[in-house]
Parts: structure tokens; sequence; C-alpha cells
């Protein structure tokens, strides 16, 4: 690239692509017009504002956290709160807003992490790519299964045990009664999904059940409060046993873990 750096008028402006998960782009520039680089378009949003880039000693992860004035459209306080930004992709870069074709000076690649908002500031914390060489690769010997309800390693088909139903009753923020539930599946360490509302595809974690009374609670409060009536679809969790595993999922031959062999502890009194 032939950027040039050594004006003295600058008319450098930093760029964000923005991919999230469900696959959506977003280009934003910090400029006061749109523009166009490799056939994306960057929209102005004067409200952005970013950090100075922290690097990273050796193969620790650069950072760089980002500000953004919710001026634009194309930034949703909805999809916010639905952690729909969470863990998205971001290439942050320099290019010249007045000649864009000289190239662009790329400043970080990473992912988001710790977002938040408050009174129309959305506040992200962007970490390198690095970061995943401090990722532990590699597995243990464990009594319990290794695999999560439903991967590629467990197999099994999660949906012919999902159940929809709806909420009956609200207690709090983050407990409620549902309808029905007739299943064994324990819903404990599960999931919900909000099929309904303005919480539509807002997925939680379930924490507790009890099934006399249908109260159900889950990890964390929703973006929308919780409304009677509110569809929601139910997928049970697993605690990882090999009873559970053989006797009621039936999927014993796809048990990812070794619940006969002997701990070092016990090994140690032979």
């Amino acid at each position: 690239m032939n950027l040039p750096l050594n004006n003295e008028v600058s008319n450098h402006s930093t760029c964000w692509l923005i991919t999230r998960k469900d696959g959506i782009q977003i280009g934003l520039t910090e400029g006061q017009v749109d523009v166009v680089i490799d056939g994306h378009v960057y929209h102005a949003c004067p409200g952005i504002e970013r950090s100075a880039l922290n690097t990273g000693e050796g193969f620790k992860a650069d950072q760089m956290e980002i500000d953004v004035l919710l001026t634009s459209d194309l930034l949703r306080e909805e999809d916010i709160r639905k952690g729909l930004y969470d863990g998205a992709t971001v290439l942050v870069f320099l290019v010249d807003y007045e000649n864009p074709k000289d190239g662009k000076l790329s400043l970080l690649k990473g992912t988001l992490g710790t977002v938040t908002f408050s009174e129309g500031l959305f506040k992200a914390e962007l970490v390198s790519l690095a970061q995943k060489l401090e990722s532990k690769i590699g597995q243990h010997f464990s009594p319990g299964c290794r695999a999560s309800f439903g991967d590629q390693r467990c197999r099994i088909d999660v949906e012919a045990w999902t159940h929809v139903t709806e909420i009956s009753k609200v207690i709090s923020h983050d407990v409620f009664q549902i309808k029905s539930y007739m299943s064994k599946a324990p819903l404990k360490g599960g999931v919900i999904q909000w099929l309904s509302d303005k919480n539509q595809g807002v997925i939680r974690d379930i924490v507790a059940y009890d099934k006399e009374s249908r109260t159900l609670k889950i990890f964390e409060a929703l973006p929308y409060d919780i409304s009677k009536g509110d569809k929601i679809k139910l997928t049970p969790g697993c605690d990882k046993s090999i009873t559970m595993c053989g006797t009621l999922y039936k999927n014993a031959l796809n048990f990812r873990g070794e619940p006969f062999v002997t701990s070092p502890r016990n090994i140690n009194r032979i």
C-alpha cells in the first residue's frame, strides 16, 4: 500500500468493518462523508471514537476500545441489546478519505469482547486475533462428558427434545412460570429461546427449574421486560454423566468421557 502518512494536512480517517456472527457486515468511518473502499460503503459516523492501540508484547493480544454514539441507523439499540454484536469480527484501518484508492493502513483485526450499552453510548473492547494463541488446546481425561449437548461430538438430535410453550406468570426479571413441560429431560443446564415480541431470538441459560410449580430461573435478564404469553422454546440440559447420557438420551455410544478410569488420587492408594 502507498498511503502517505507524512502530509502536513491529514485527510486520514479511521474505518471499521464489522462482521456480525449472523453474517451481516457494517462499514463505518469517523469522517463526515461516506467512503467506498473495495466496493464496500463505509458510512459516515462522527459519533464513533477509538482509543490508542495497546500493542501487546510478543504473542500477547493487541487491544483497542471503541465508543459509538448511536446516531447511525445502522447500529440499532435493539440489536446491541440482543447480543448480535457479541463476538463480532472487526477490521480497523486508516484511509485517505479524499483518495481512498491510495490504499489503507491496517491497524487491528480482532473480535469484540466486552460490550456495554448505556444512555445511547455503545462501548466495546476490541481484541486482536492473537488472543487465540492464549487459548488452551487439547483435552484431558474426565469422568464427565466433554461434548456440549447437541454438538458434532454429541450428535444427538436436539430438536427432538425441544419443547415450545409460553410464559404463564412473571415473578421477576429472571424468574417466571411456564405453561407446560412434560419431558423427563432436565431443564437445568439447558437453554431458553424467545420466539415472540421484542425479545425474539434472545437465548439465555437456564440455571434452575422447579417441576411442581413449573418455575424457571435464567442466568441473565433479558434486554426487554418479560411478559405473560411470551412464546418460548426450551432445550433441556445434560449433567454430562454416563448414566443420563445412556439411560435418558440413549446416546452412550457418543459419550465423550472416561467414567470408568480411576482417578490419580485412587491410583496413589494402590
